[in-house]
């Protein structure tokens, strides 16, 4: 079984265990993401994972590519492009302070990405499912234009379910930008709402795929 996500992978910076944002000068670095945690919990549980995307051609675009394919996330369809990866600060929640999470991905690779970057014949070739969330079209208009891209090459070819899922955060930044609109009659939703990007308290692939495992 071959399952196909795409999404954006981000640079996940928190600090040590239950501190606060600077509250020392330490900050871990590993990255993640709604759709790039589906696609290493799949490798876990030795699922074909295909996981498609746009980092940037520089040090930390590769560092990215190499935590996935750590996991056993198959990368062939990652595209190199833009300036930047898209940040997100994260606190672990203590006692009765919840977990709290900024996000900085304004103008992001995967933002600024065109639906011709990726050849969707070809990565969706042989696959058995396609994941997409409503956090990918909300980043802007393209990124809106290539999950479109996406969803047509899958109606078109009426041989792939869809699972789309919605993060709840996101959809305020900009006001105007649709949930759902690019996901048409293609696909059914639980109306479930979720903050996929932060399944985990922990910083690794692994943990988070090990949560959803048992969620």
């Amino acid at each position: 079984m071959t399952v196909v996500t795409f999404g954006e992978i981000m640079l996940r910076l928190s600090p040590p265990g239950f501190e606060r944002l600077f509250q020392s000068p330490v900050l871990s670095a590993t990255f993640g993401g709604g759709e790039a945690n589906v696609a290493v919990s799949l490798a876990q549980f030795d699922v074909d994972s295909v996981y498609v995307t746009r980092v940037p051609p520089h040090a930390i675009g590769d560092a990215a590519v190499r935590a996935l394919r750590a996991d056993g996330v198959r990368t062939d369809y990652v595209v190199r492009g833009g300036s930047r990866l898209g940040i997100y600060f994260t606190e672990t929640g203590a006692s009765q302070r919840a977990s709290t999470v900024i996000y900085d991905r304004a103008h992001s690779a995967i933002s600024e990405m065109s639906p011709d970057d990726v050849r969707w014949d070809d990565a969706l070739a042989g696959a058995s499912w396609l994941h997409l969330t409503g956090i990918t079209p909300a980043l802007g208009d393209r990124a809106r234009t290539c999950t479109r891209a996406a969803i047509a090459f899958d109606t078109k070819t009426g041989s792939l379910p869809v699972t789309p899922s919605i993060e709840a955060t996101i959809h305020d930044e900009p006001a105007d930008t649709p949930t759902t609109t690019p996901f048409g009659d293609t696909a059914a939703t639980d109306g479930s709402v979720e903050d996929h990007e932060t399944l985990a308290p922990t910083s690794t692939f692994p943990d988070a795929s090990r949560t959803m495992a048992v969620a």
